[in-house]
């Protein structure tokens, strides 16, 4: 019975670390929001199965040094345990996952701040209410976008600017003296 419970604490353990490294290592989604597929369910099951496999191993052995429990208690007080401990993880896993939940996606995946930071250079004045263009570079590449200022300040065309963020196709800019001085 010792050889069952520290095969399947092996195991877990050996599974719980395949588990942590293939996550680290799996390549993150370009989609914010997706649904919940066959796949992601086989995901969360391998986890699961970790938890599990090692839990029943751990109490089994640990069961295994008390004389009073014949072989059947250890194997099915294990195995209640290790269902404990696969419903916590679920518990866990559901907690802190987020597949598709309706909330805003975060601050780095955020395409209104894919282009923060970013320096341009005005080529239509702007500020005010009134909506100027900047132009910038990516890639080699001149491209040309509306543009607000940041606050009340107006900003004449051949000004540098860094852009703060994209809202709807115009870009909320600032002065580069402005942000200079914050640093």
């Amino acid at each position: 019975m010792t050889i069952l419970f520290v095969t399947a604490m092996i195991v877990g353990f050996g599974l719980g670390v395949k588990v942590m490294v293939s996550g680290v290592l799996r390549a993150r989604s370009t989609r914010s929001q997706r649904l919940v597929t066959a796949a992601d369910r086989v995901e969360i099951g391998r986890p699961l199965l970790a938890v599990a496999a090692t839990a029943f191993g751990v109490v089994g052995l640990l069961l295994t040094r008390l004389s009073a429990f014949d072989i059947a208690m250890r194997v099915g007080v294990a195995a209640a345990v290790a269902a404990v401990a696969a419903v916590a993880a679920v518990a866990v896993i559901r907690r802190w996952a987020r597949v598709s939940d309706g909330s805003p996606p975060a601050a780095e995946d955020d395409p209104r701040f894919a282009l923060q930071g970013l320096p341009a250079r005005v080529t239509r004045a702007l500020g005010g209410h009134v909506t100027g263009e900047i132009e910038y570079h990516t890639n080699g590449i001149r491209q040309l976008m509306p543009a607000v200022a940041v606050g009340a300040v107006s900003i004449a065309a051949g000004v540098e600017v860094v852009i703060d963020r994209i809202d709807d196709g115009v870009a909320s800019v600032e002065p580069w003296e402005m942000v200079e001085q914050r640093m």
